[in-house]
């Protein structure tokens, strides 16, 4: 990533990080997750901005049933649905 980003950097090209939770974080409430933490802070030293979708998805309801909506049953990507709530 660091290279990622001296990369975009020279050429002048726009990067920003994003992490969201995978269903067992949710399911685990996890909000502060160690990814928030290490690429917030990767982020921030970089000045690069950092979207944390973890709110969106962490707190938001029954953690079953927001892992049910907003992702492909068994796998840790988003459905339609969530797509569309990150968009």
């Amino acid at each position: 990533m660091e290279k990622i980003a001296d990369l975009c950097r020279a050429h002048h090209i726009k990067l920003r990080v994003a992490v969201y939770p995978w269903p067992h974080q949710i399911l685990a409430k996890e909000e502060n997750s160690i990814q928030v933490t290490y690429w917030e802070k990767f982020c921030v030293s970089r000045d690069v901005p950092f979207l944390n979708y973890f709110p969106d998805f962490v707190g938001q309801g029954k953690p079953e049933a927001v892992v049910e909506e907003f992702f492909i049953p068994g796998d840790v990507h988003w459905n339609r649905k969530g797509h569309r709530k990150v968009s």
